[in-house]
C-alpha cells in the first residue's frame, strides 16, 4: 500500500501520460577525470511499465550511463544513490513495474546502492532537495574510498540539488545527464519551475543510438518494393524502402520490438 502511494505521488508529481521519450550525448562522461570526486545527477522520470516503449527506452539509457561511468571509475570506486525510499527497498528490488526499480536491480548487481532516507511523508510537503543533498553526500563521508556517486533522481530535483551540493561541497564535480525529454515535461506548467527552464536551455539531450532490424522484402502489384516486419507482420508502402531512416513510414503494431528501428535488407 505504501509503495503504491509512492508511485501515485511520483506520477502526480511529474504528470506523465504515455509521452514519447528522446535522449542525447554523453561527451562529459567520456572525458571524466577519475581523480576528482564526482556526482552524476541522472535525471529521470520514473517511467511506468504500462508505457512500455518509453519504459524500455529509459532503462536502456540509464544502463548505458551506469556502464560508461563504471568503465571510467571502476566498480570499487563507484556508488549508486536511488531516490526510492529505503522503506521500499525490498519491494523495489523485486518489482519491475517502474523503470527506476529495474535500474536499482541492475545496479545492485554491480555496485553498492543507497536508498533514500527521505520518506514519502517528507516528500508530500516539500521537494526535500536540501535533505537529498545531505543524504547523497553522506556516502562520501561513510565510504571515503568512493570517488563517484550515480544519483538516480527525478529531473525536477536536479537544479536545486546541484546548488545545494555546490554550496556544501564545492570541491565535488557535478555532471547532469538528462534522460527525460522535453515532450515528457509538456504537461507541466513550466512557469512553476524556473530553475528547470534554465537547466533545459543548457542540458544536452541524451539520445539512444537508433537500432536496425532485418526486414522481409516484398513487391506490390505495381512491382514496387515494400517491406514487411518479421515480428508484427506489418507491411509498408513503397516510400519506406526509399526512405528507410524515416521510421515514421514503417507503422508497426504498438508493442512491436522493431518500432522506431531502421529497417535494413538482408545481404
Amino acid at each position: 500500500m505504501y509503495y503504491e502511494k509512492y508511485l501515485k505521488y511520483k506520477t502526480k508529481y511529474l504528470n506523465l501520460k504515455n509521452i514519447k521519450m528522446i535522449g542525447g550525448t554523453l561527451s562529459e562522461l567520456d572525458s571524466l577525470d577519475v581523480s576528482i570526486k564526482t556526482i552524476i545527477l541522472m535525471g529521470e522520470a520514473h517511467t511506468l511499465k504500462t508505457n512500455l516503449i518509453e519504459y524500455n527506452n529509459i532503462i536502456k539509457k540509464q544502463k548505458q550511463i551506469i556502464d560508461l561511468v563504471l568503465s571510467k571509475f571502476g566498480q570499487d570506486k563507484t556508488y549508486c544513490y536511488s531516490e526510492a525510499p529505503k522503506e521500499f527497498r525490498d519491494l523495489a528490488l523485486r518489482t519491475d513495474n517502474i523503470s527506476s526499480s529495474v535500474i536499482s536491480q541492475y545496479t545492485i548487481n554491480k555496485i553498492p546502492i543507497k536508498f533514500s532516507n527521505i520518506t514519502t511523508c517528507d516528500r508530500e510537503n516539500s521537494q526535500c532537495d536540501d535533505k537529498y543533498s545531505d543524504d547523497i553526500l553522506s556516502i562520501f563521508d561513510e565510504e571515503p574510498h568512493i570517488n563517484c556517486i550515480i544519483a538516480a533522481i527525478g529531473l525536477l530535483h536536479v537544479s536545486e540539488l546541484k546548488q545545494f551540493i555546490n554550496i556544501k561541497r564545492p570541491d565535488i564535480k557535478i555532471i547532469i545527464v538528462n534522460t527525460v525529454s522535453h515532450k515528457q515535461l509538456l504537461p507541466l506548467n513550466m512557469k512553476e519551475y524556473p530553475a528547470l527552464i534554465e537547466l533545459l536551455k543548457i542540458e544536452s539531450p541524451y539520445e539512444l543510438p537508433i537500432e536496425n532490424f532485418i526486414v522481409e522484402v516484398l513487391y506490390n502489384k505495381s512491382n514496387e518494393k515494400i517491406y514487411k516486419c518479421p515480428d508484427c507482420q506489418t507491411i509498408t508502402g513503397e516510400l519506406a524502402p526509399k526512405n528507410p531512416t524515416d521510421t515514421s513510414l514503417f507503422s508497426h503494431r504498438y508493442l512491436c520490438p522493431n518500432k522506431n528501428k531502421i529497417p535494413i535488407e538482408k545481404l
